[in-house]
This record gives C-alpha cells, sequence and structure tokens, in this order.
C-alpha cells in the first residue's frame, strides 16, 4: 500500500470517527481489499490470511488491459482503531501479501452505523 493510500485511508477513518463522535482507540473490525496477479496464489494467499486469524470475506476476479487480476476482500476481529496499532499491524501483513504475487490497496474499519 502506497504512503498515500495509506494516509487517504487514515483521514477517511478519522473523518468517519468524528462525524459518529466515536473516540480513537474504539474496536471495530477491519476489512482489508488484497488485489492479486495470479489465480494460482488465491488459495495459498487465503490460507496466509488465515495464519493471520483473517477471514476471507469474498473474491472478486477483475479485468484489466493486460490480463485478469482478483481482488480479495478479508476481515479482521475487532481490534483497536490506533493510527501507530494499525500501522504496524498493517506492516506486518504486506511483507506475506508480496510473496503471494499480492498487495494490499485499502483498509478500513467496519463501523456498523456508517
Amino acid at each position: 500500500m502506497t504512503p498515500g493510500t495509506r494516509l487517504d485511508a487514515w483521514q477517511l477513518a478519522e473523518r468517519l470517527f468524528a462525524e459518529l463522535h466515536i473516540s480513537a482507540g474504539t474496536h471495530f473490525p477491519v476489512a482489508l481489499g488484497i488485489e492479486v496477479g495470479k489465480e494460482e496464489m488465491i488459495q495459498p494467499l487465503r490460507e496466509a490470511l488465515a495464519r493471520a486469524d483473517l477471514k476471507t470475506a469474498e473474491i472478486i476476479q477483475k479485468k484489466w488491459p493486460f490480463g485478469r487480476r482478483w481482488l480479495v476482500e478479508a476481515k479482521s476481529q475487532p481490534r483497536p482503531i490506533i493510527r501507530e496499532e494499525i500501522e504496524l499491524w498493517l506492516d506486518s501483513i504486506e511483507p506475506t501479501l508480496r510473496d503471494l504475487d499480492a498487495e494490499l490497496i485499502t483498509w478500513v474499519p467496519l463501523v456498523p452505523a456508517a
């Protein structure tokens, strides 16, 4: 995930929390959007996500001008939405994704009222 994309995700989360009057550190599940380049990497990715205590929610095939890609949506257990903790958590996940020809493209706290 690029630094700019992470910043955008944080700004969105912070704006949502402010609008809903939710304190930082409140626990919510986190949804991840992961892009996969090769179909044969989807099953190993699902297994790696399960080992990281992430549940695969959906797999969507996308068409690109130069082939196909897949969007894997995953969901975590509730975790405190604190910037430093989320950043460290995302940093811990990304190397595994890169090894599987996958890239974290977005994250968002799953706030029921949103």
